[in-house]
C-alpha cells in the first residue's frame, strides 16, 4: 500500500528497497475517507469491479482539475483498519457535490448491517455548517468564551433542535445507566454543574479518577469525576 497516495498495488521484489530511517517518521500523506452519504453497488455483479457508481466517482474527480475541496463532518474507526473520515466533497467550479449525483438515479444510500455496524466506532460528533457561508448576518446564543479569539456560539434558528437534542439526552441517558454493558469511548454523556447530562468529548488526565470533558454543544470544558461522565456506547 502506497501510504502517501492510499491505493494498493502489486510489484516484483526487486522493485523494492529498504526505506532511510528519516522517512519513516513522517506521518502518511493519505488519510481515509468515507462519502458522507454511502453509496453501494446497484447489484452484485459490480461488486469488485468498476460499476456505474464507480465510474460517477471517477468522472467527478476528474471534473475537477484544479482539486476538490474535503469537508469532514465526522470521524469513526474501522476495526482492523483505522481511522476514517466521512466527508463532504465540493467542485469549487461547477458548485456541485458528490452527494448531488444521487439524482442523476445510480447511488443509493447504503444499508449496514448489523455485523457492520460492530466493527465502526464513532470518533467524534457530526460536524455542519448549517448553511453559514462568509457574510451571512445570524440571531446568536454565546454559550462560551474561551478568549477574545475564540468564541462559542449556538445558532437561534436552532433553538428547537437544541430543546429536542437535551430531551433525547435525558432519555438515552436513563437507558446507559440501566444497561450492564460498558463502553469506553471518546464520546459521552457528562453531568454538568447544574446536574444535567450533555454530550462531551473526553480526555485523559492525570488523576485516575477524573476526566477532562470538552461539552460539545457549548464549547466549554472542565474536570469531572469518572462517575458523572458515561461514554456513549
Amino acid at each position: 500500500m502506497l501510504v502517501d497516495y492510499g491505493l494498493t498495488i502489486r510489484i516484483k521484489e526487486h522493485s523494492l528497497q529498504a526505506i532511510k530511517p528519516e522517512f519513516v517518521h513522517l506521518e502518511g500523506q493519505a488519510f481515509r475517507c468515507s462519502l458522507s452519504t454511502p453509496i453501494e453497488p446497484t447489484g452484485p455483479d459490480d461488486i469488485g469491479n468498476c460499476s456505474p457508481e464507480c465510474k460517477l466517482m471517477n468522472d467527478f474527480v476528474l471534473d475537477t482539475p484544479i482539486g476538490l475541496r474535503c469537508q469532514v463532518v465526522s470521524q469513526f474507526n474501522v476495526k482492523n483498519k483505522g481511522l476514517c473520515s466521512v466527508v463532504h466533497l465540493y467542485n469549487i467550479q461547477t458548485q456541485k457535490t458528490l452527494t448531488n449525483l444521487g439524482d442523476q438515479g445510480l447511488p443509493r444510500e447504503a444499508v449496514f448491517s448489523t455485523k457492520q455496524q460492530s466493527i465502526v466506532f464513532p470518533e467524534s460528533f457530526v460536524y455542519s455548517s448549517y448553511d453559514i457561508s462568509p457574510g451571512n448576518e445570524e440571531q446568536v446564543h454565546v454559550t462560551h468564551v474561551s478568549s477574545q479569539w475564540e468564541v462559542y456560539c449556538q445558532l437561534d434558528r436552532n433553538t428547537d433542535i437544541i430543546d429536542e437534542l437535551e430531551n433525547n439526552i435525558s432519555t438515552e441517558s436513563e437507558k446507559i445507566m440501566q444497561a450492564s454493558t460498558t463502553a469506553v469511548t471518546k464520546l459521552c454523556l457528562a453531568k454538568y454543574l447544574d446536574g444535567k447530562w450533555y454530550r462531551g468529548l473526553i480526555q485523559p488526565v492525570q488523576s485516575p479518577l477524573h476526566l477532562n470533558v470538552f461539552f460539545a454543544d457549548y464549547g466549554n470544558a472542565t474536570i469531572s469525576e469518572k462517575t458523572n461522565v458515561m461514554c456513549i456506547p
